[in-house]
C-alpha cells in the first residue's frame, strides 16, 4: 500500500495490497481492501471499504459498508450505511 505523507491512518486500521490513500484521514479499526484509491477524503470509524473501490472527495460515516468495485466522488455516506 500507499500512504501520502499528508494522510493520518487510525489505530488498528488495516490497509491492503496495492490501495493507495492521498490527502485524506482513515479512522480508527477500518478495514481498506486490496487495489482501494483513496483521495481528499475522510473514512470515520469501524468503516469497511471492499476491494477495488475508489473515493474521491467523501466522507464516509462510521461504521459504513461501501462494496466491491464501487466508485464514489463528492458524496457523503451516512452512518452505517451500506454501498454495494
Amino acid at each position: 500500500a500507499q500512504i501520502g505523507n499528508d494522510s493520518i491512518i487510525g489505530d488498528h486500521s488495516k490497509i491492503g495490497d496495492k490501495s493507495s490513500v492521498k490527502r485524506s484521514i482513515i479512522g480508527n479499526h477500518c478495514q481498506i481492501g486490496n487495489n482501494v484509491k483513496i483521495s481528499n477524503s475522510v473514512v470515520l470509524d469501524y468503516t469497511v471499504v471492499e476491494d477495488n473501490v475508489k473515493l474521491e472527495g467523501c466522507i464516509i460515516g462510521a461504521r459504513a459498508h461501501i462494496g466491491n468495485k464501487s466508485y464514489l466522488k463528492d458524496c457523503d455516506v451516512s452512518c452505517e450505511a451500506v454501498v454495494e
